[in-house]
């Protein structure tokens, strides 16, 4: 008696460094090493454990509890406002179904339910394993939004250079329509010539992106004892001013080509500070204008775009 039971102090000292054999009730029994356990849920018995080389078998017993996981993953909000979508998610448990309501929502176990303003409710996954375990105690309400989608965002570049939001809060700006990380207030200096748009969520609910605003870095010249040519706004819907400070000269003038093709479209003469250049008729597009002065001795050329 005595050497027996070394041989078992021994053993379940020793047992998370060897093969095990477990079973389950009337189930076969199913080779695992521990402590990698994956396997079904259930309560497992341990047995006929061998401690390697010295082939000694001794008999136990080691109870093993395996879990159900009902977790589910759920992208969107709970209270879903108008247009759009919330989804949710199952696990990789082997067997599903889903509720509404307590009734069956669909009776063919798929992967995710997609849900909108129309399919608020009480929803439930009721969690299987094939082997006579189940768990549907996870619960998830679904309900409308009593709000409507803010309006689109509109875009205003300031004086500084500065795109700004006519939303205080809850911005999101996009630059090529990707969200720029941690870009979230009412303002965003761009660094680069991309285009640009933002989005607003309000009480919970998310605009869609407004019209891209596409940012020409370089739209200002700054010269010496603070003289200047500006081209603004830029891009521009219906007027564009020609402003400029310079000491030797009083006016300039304003060739305009299609990008494209290199066509002139337009020109003005003799332009004094503040001009409207009175390019409102001129498509959707991009277009270059080059601004000079009589003697040829200033000239600049600025991309600026039609929206």
């Amino acid at each position: 008696m005595k050497k027996l039971t070394t041989i078992l102090l021994f053993t379940l000292l020793t047992l998370t460094g060897f093969s095990q054999t477990i079973k389950r009730g009337s189930i076969n029994s199913v080779g695992f090493t521990s402590p990698n356990v994956n396997f079904s849920v259930g309560q497992y018995m341990a047995g006929n454990f061998s401690s390697g080389t010295n082939k000694i078998t001794v008999g136990f017993q080691q109870p093993v509890r395996i879990m159900l996981d009902t977790s589910v993953a759920i992208i969107g909000d709970l209270s879903i406002c108008p247009g759009d979508t919330t989804v949710i998610k199952a696990n990789s448990s082997p067997f599903y179904t889903w509720y509404k309501n307590d009734s069956v929502f669909k009776a063919k176990d798929t992967s995710l339910i997609k849900l909108t303003q129309k399919d608020t409710g009480v929803y439930k996954i009721a969690y299987t394993d094939g082997l006579g375990h189940f768990d549907s105690s996870r619960q998830i309400i679904i309900t409308k939004s009593p709000f409507q989608k803010p309006p689109t965002p509109t875009i205003v570049r300031d004086s500084a250079g500065n795109l700004t939001s006519n939303y205080a809060t809850g911005n999101q700006w996009y630059k090529d329509g990707v969200a720029i990380a941690g870009a979230t207030d009412v303002k965003y200096k761009p660094l680069v010539n991309a285009s640009y748009n933002v989005t607003t969520v309000q009480n919970g609910c998310a605009s869609l992106k407004g019209y891209s605003y596409y940012y020409l870095v370089t739209d200002i010249i700054n010269l010496e004892d603070n003289q200047f040519i500006k081209v603004m706004p830029n891009p521009y819907v219906s007027n564009l001013y020609l402003n400029f400070f310079l000491i030797k000269y009083n006016t300039l003038n304003a060739d305009i080509f299609d990008f494209s093709t290199g066509r002139m479209v337009t020109n003005r003469k003799n332009l004094s500070s503040g001009t409207n250049l009175d390019v409102a008729t001129l498509s959707s597009g991009i277009y270059l204008v080059r601004v000079y002065s009589n003697d040829f001795k200033m000239t600049y050329t600025f991309k600026i775009v039609k929206l």
